[in-house]
């Protein structure tokens, strides 16, 4: 026996040295030569478990981990090895029961509380992840990861003032990580966390070597923050920003315009006669913020429209004469400009404006023809022209188009490039398009025609993206999906209605292993689709034009459809949803977008009273729709109202599409409900933005707790009746074929 102890002893030692000089293989043997001679050794099997896990032999880490079990059933870190490699085999349920017994065992043990969280996110079960990472925090309050988690699953449940303290403490102990400053900054919702936030924002930016990726966050901050003091630290991170390539510049808009009003006093000068506007002219000019939103942003700000369409008045009538203008208002007039482009001519104008536009056009098209090379006296007069109409108007263009263009302004060359050269690139694609074949449905003629004159939306910017899976990020919306097999890739996907192809370009450049066909019945919007998409470096994406009832000879079926803001607009909705329907592989997906009724309510009212005065939707009739509004408001007649608050009102298309379509439905939950019955689809769930869904989720497990899945439709409707404006931008769900 003492022999036999000295061996052992031997073994353990060496067994050790080799552990602590990395030889793992020597190691294992050694302990393996242990157990051998004293099989009923549970730590010796506990340590060859760890071996094996060292070493990445899975099955031999459960196996060593379990003859240490059946010894000494209390070996807490057993129980946990055992965990691991269930947690890693995916077998969550094996893994929950093993971390179970650990902690029982020892309570102090906060890896594996981490762990426990993870997977009961993962499940589903939030208040018991919730309470997990808890304990974790409880035992190790400096994980760094476990606060992050926590706050990330309070985030989704909606708790924001809680995901904030726990974003904070992540921050906190790793200040120089940008995702978890990001994460606080969203979670921020009250004016002290607002205040916090922008305090460690501006010291990360002052502090880390590349401020990037903190900036990156901001854009997903600064819509929820809300100021009411000039700040010129944020006039200059908002420049930065604006600075930035590859970013979708939007969420900038609402918080630049509150800035700039504040900063320009404009509620003083809406009122003010032209004088006083003509008065501010150079401190707009001359103000770079100002210019990186005029041509970066579409103005979505009522007050804000009123002053620049008096200052861009005030500006007509100061350079129209002979004489050159300094390099501030120059680009000044090219910043209104671009606006206007983007907005397409949105804003009123008066008789003495319309003279001055026309005189101007006519001298420009005797001018142009004549020139040899750039001149600056035609420059101005040009951007003047284009502050109301865009340059491919002009009679001249393709002249125009041809001078040698390095010897024009450096503003200038950016505003021929977005109102002239792109749009004869489009013209040259609508050439090129392939069609379905000709559209014979008068309402579908109709529509047509709107989308030709007015493609919807004009939107100018994407953000970079990271390859994801699409599938993945499906189970990620709807944690209780189970996807069939038709989405394990390559995917098809069809999107019915593809506008002017946001929405296809970024799923192409988003989504690993996608191909997408995209459809539209418009040959104006899908040349713009197109253009960007050759920007973007979109291969992966085929255009066609066609109608949805045209797509049965489509000779193809897909894993993936989306068709979203387009069926509504249909003389029979249901008929072109069954043609899409019949495209869809079994066990395939889609994503439907419809108006709902109770949401646009007061919307409806208004698209009555316009219909009723028998007005085409002419830009005209829009442009004095839109200016009598924003008049009552300038006057104090009227508060803000609804439509004021929608993005759409503040552009032709947008306006047109929102208030003035030519076919619109309107569908409620039983209605939504009833058709999918009647098309064999099952609904998966409603899919909000990712400012909104946290919240909503929330609240709707307050009030309806027993549906965790969220995708009782009868609760739904409830729901809508409790909060109307819940589905405002539409119903937008996902719903897969039986």
């Amino acid at each position: 026996m003492s022999d036999t102890n000295e061996q052992l002893d031997s073994l353990k030692a060496q067994g050790a040295s080799l552990m602590n000089a990395n030889r793992l293989e020597e190691a294992r043997a050694a302990y393996t030569e242990i157990v051998k001679l004293r099989p009923e050794d549970a730590e010796t099997w506990y340590a060859l478990s760890n071996i094996n896990g060292r070493l990445g032999r899975m099955e031999d880490v459960a196996e060593c981990a379990r003859r240490a079990i059946a010894i000494r059933p209390d070996f807490g870190e057993a129980h946990v090895n055992l965990g691991h490699v269930y947690l890693m085999q995916g077998r969550h349920d094996q893994a929950l029961d093993q971390y179970r017994t650990a902690v029982a065992i020892n309570p102090a043990s906060p890896m594996v509380y981490f762990n426990m969280g993870n997977i009961l996110k993962e499940q589903d079960k939030p208040e018991e992840a919730a309470e997990a990472y808890r304990r974790a925090l409880h035992y190790e309050p400096s994980l760094i990861a476990v606060h992050n988690n926590l706050g990330t699953l309070l985030y989704e449940q909606g708790d924001y003032e809680q995901a904030a303290v726990e974003f904070r403490a992540a921050w906190e102990l790793e200040p120089g990580n940008a995702l978890f400053l990001n994460n606080f900054g969203k979670a921020c919702r009250t004016q002290a966390q607002f205040d916090q936030y922008l305090q460690f924002y501006r010291k990360a930016v002052e502090t880390l070597p590349d401020p990037k990726t903190v900036r990156l966050g901001l854009l997903d901050v600064i819509d929820n923050i809300r100021f009411t003091d000039y700040g010129a630290w944020l006039d200059n991170e908002l420049q930065a920003c604006y600075s930035l390539p590859g970013i979708d510049y939007r969420p900038l808009t609402h918080d630049s315009a509150q800035l700039l009003k504040i900063k320009h006093e404009v509620s003083a000068y809406i009122a003010a006669d032209n004088d006083a506007i003509a008065m501010v002219i150079d401190d707009v000019a001359s103000d770079p913020l100002f210019v990186f939103y005029l041509q970066k942003s579409l103005n979505v700000d009522a007050e804000l429209e009123i002053f620049l369409t008096r200052l861009r008045r005030s500006l007509l009538l100061a350079c129209r004469g002979n004489g050159a203008v300094d390099a501030n208002r120059l680009s000044l007039l090219c910043s209104l400009a671009h606006q206007g482009a983007s907005n397409e001519y949105v804003f009123s104008t008066d008789h003495e404006e319309h003279a001055l536009v026309d005189e101007l056009r006519d001298g420009l098209e005797r001018a142009i023809p004549a020139m040899a090379a750039a001149d600056p006296d035609v420059e101005r007069k040009l951007c003047l022209f284009a502050m109301y109409d865009g340059l491919h108007t002009l009679a001249c263009r393709d002249k125009l188009g041809s001078l040698n263009c390095a010897a024009w302004s450096p503003c200038f060359r950016s505003l021929l490039d977005k109102t002239l050269w792109s749009r004869l690139e489009e013209e040259r694609i609508k050439l090129e398009i392939q069609s379905l074949g000709a559209i014979e449905d008068k309402v579908s003629q109709a529509v047509r025609a709107q989308y030709e004159e007015n493609p919807y939306p004009r939107w100018l910017s994407l953000p970079d993206v990271q390859k994801i899976d699409f599938k993945r990020t499906l189970v990620q919306f709807f944690p209780h999906y189970t996807p069939s097999a038709v989405l394990d890739g390559p995917i098809e996907i069809l999107i019915a209605g593809c506008g002017t192809g946001k929405q296809p370009i970024r799923e192409a450049l988003t989504y690993k292993d996608v191909n997408v066909l995209a459809i539209d019945i418009s040959k104006s919007s899908l040349a713009y689709a197109i253009r960007m998409a050759r920007k973007y470096g979109a291969t992966n994406i085929r255009f066609m034009q066609g109608d949805i009832l045209q797509l049965a000879s489509v000779q193809q079926r897909f894993p993936v459809i989306e068709c979203s803001g387009v069926l509504h607009h249909m003389d029979n909705p249901l008929a072109g949803w069954k043609v899409l329907c019949d495209l869809l592989e079994d066990g395939g997906v889609m994503s439907i977008g419809l108006y709902s009724e109770t949401a646009r309510h007061d919307l409806n009212a208004t698209r009555d009273e316009f219909a009723k005065a028998g007005l085409a939707p002419t830009r005209d009739n829009i442009r004095k729709y839109r200016s009598d509004i924003l008049t009552r408001l300038a006057h104090g007649e009227i508060e803000k109202t609804s439509i004021l608050n929608n993005d759409d009102f503040y552009s032709t298309s947008g306006c047109r599409d929102l208030l003035f379509h030519v076919q619109e439905h309107r569908f409620t939950i039983p209605k939504i409900n009833e058709a999918l019955q009647k098309l064999g689809l099952t609904f998966i769930g409603f899919k909000f933005p990712a400012t909104q869904s946290g919240s909503i989720k929330k609240l709707y497990l307050r009030h309806f707790p027993d549906d965790r899945e969220m995708n009782n439709l009868a609760y739904w409707e409830r729901f809508e009746e409790m909060y109307p404006n819940t589905f405002s931008l539409m119903y937008q769900f996902w719903c897969q074929k039986n």
